[in-house]
């Protein structure tokens, strides 16, 4: 696994060009490693979408996985 990331640096490191443009032009692949990771996937149609999207959904779970352990919980224990 280091030797893939090593190598994945090597070859993209020295790139300069922006995925990102800012006035709407289509970007020069290969392009350099955007700041966050989340950037790198904005011009992917469905993909870009869930990665910006991904965390949030992690927060929407919370409250439906409570609400089923409490549930699960109670079956368990008869707590009355």
């Amino acid at each position: 696994m280091i030797t893939e990331a090593m190598l994945a640096w090597l070859a993209f490191s020295g790139l300069t060009h922006k995925c990102i443009r800012t006035d709407g032009s289509k970007a020069e692949f290969p392009c350099a490693v955007g700041e966050l990771y989340n950037y790198n996937f904005l011009d992917l149609p469905f993909i870009g979408q869930v990665c910006n999207f991904y965390p949030m959904l992690n927060i929407a779970a919370v409250p439906i996985l409570n609400i089923t352990l409490r549930n699960n919980l109670l079956d368990v224990f008869p707590i009355k």
